[in-house]
């Protein structure tokens, strides 16, 4: 069986983050959504608790320039393992890709 979480994390950035030049406006509350699939048939029994923490270390990695997470703060984290979440999030996700390439 398949388990499917939609992951977001908000944080702020402080002026040594090393993508600091790439972030549109630095100084507001910063966001980044994925989708996380959980394969319990290769990885067994998962609780909820450990695929939050697997998506909270992998957000933080992300939010932090795939470097470290020391120049990210304030950072706060919404889970959702509703399919109607999940599937908003990722038609919003492939109109988004398919405006960018019209």
């Amino acid at each position: 069986m398949k388990i499917s979480m939609l992951a977001t994390i908000h944080y702020t950035v402080d002026s040594k983050h090393p993508d600091i030049q790439y972030i549109k406006n630095p100084s507001e509350i910063q966001s980044f959504t994925d989708v996380y699939r959980f394969d319990t048939d290769y990885l067994g029994d998962i609780s909820r608790h450990d695929m939050e923490n697997y998506a909270k270390n992998d957000l933080r990695l992300v939010a932090g320039g795939g470097y470290s997470t020391k120049h990210i703060h304030n950072v706060k984290f919404e889970f959702s393992t509703d399919q109607n979440d999940i599937n908003a999030f990722l038609n919003k996700f492939d109109d988004d890709i398919k405006n960018q390439f019209a």
